[in-house]
């Protein structure tokens, strides 16, 4: 590829629409694929509906991929992430106040004991405006290392706070 990764096989994409619900579900399953020599298996199924409780576009994504190193390295990610569209999905040509709110869950699970997972506790506010999401907070457990990752108060910056179970906040930068 251009940007020096290198891919092989195949990603077969199944699309079903039901235009009297106003549904949609795409699913892309990955056949013989490497990435950068990884060996990459499974799939992730994307259901989109055009107007949910809210009255916005909403997709919900399903993952289930399975990674594998050349090292015998195994790593397994599940998880559901929705991303509701709350404002700006009635200018389709126009980004600039496109506003997106994202939640959901993961996990990731290594054949060498190591376990990860994600839980988005706050929704995620992102901006297309801003390179960043501008709050929400995930909560996160890295082999029994327990923190949450605060975004801020919609304010446009690459700056953010991690708290550990101790109570002890960092700043970083984004």
């Amino acid at each position: 590829m251009p940007n020096g990764n290198s891919i092989t096989g195949k990603i077969l994409y199944t699309y079903v629409g039901d235009i009297l619900a106003n549904t949609k579900t795409i699913t892309y399953t990955l056949t013989d694929f490497t990435f950068n020599n990884k060996q990459v298996e499974g799939s992730d199924i994307i259901n989109h509906i055009r107007s949910n409780i809210n009255e916005n576009p909403q997709s919900t994504i399903i993952v289930n991929f399975t990674i594998t190193r050349s090292d015998g390295l195994v790593g397994v990610r599940t998880g559901t992430i929705v991303r509701e569209w709350i404002e700006g999905s009635d200018t389709l040509l126009d980004w600039s106040n496109d506003v997106f709110l994202v939640s959901g869950n993961w996990s990731t699970a290594f054949n060498n004991g190591n376990t990860y997972n994600s839980n988005i506790t706050t929704s995620l506010r992102r901006e297309l405006t801003c390179w960043y999401f501008v709050s929400g907070t995930i909560d996160f457990n890295y082999n029994g290392l327990i923190f949450t990752g605060d975004y801020g108060n919609d304010t446009c910056d690459n700056n953010a706070t991690i708290t550990f179970s101790n109570g002890d906040p960092i700043e970083i930068l984004l």
